[in-house]
């Protein structure tokens, strides 16, 4: 029986999460799991004059 059927990821961009992202994918794919990834962007303020989205 499988423990999990999903896996959520949750990284902040840049060259020291690769090692986490391999593991990841090396899981789900050793226990044919679906993986989801999350990056994590800085917080943006509504009121921000830098924000144009």
């Amino acid at each position: 029986m499988k423990r999990f059927k999903n896996i959520l990821c949750v990284f902040e961009s840049g060259e020291a999460c690769k090692p986490a992202l391999e593991s990841a994918v090396a899981l789900a794919e050793i226990n044919h799991v679906s993986l989801t990834f999350a990056d994590v962007v800085k917080r943006v303020a509504a009121g921000n004059p830098g924000f144009h989205g």
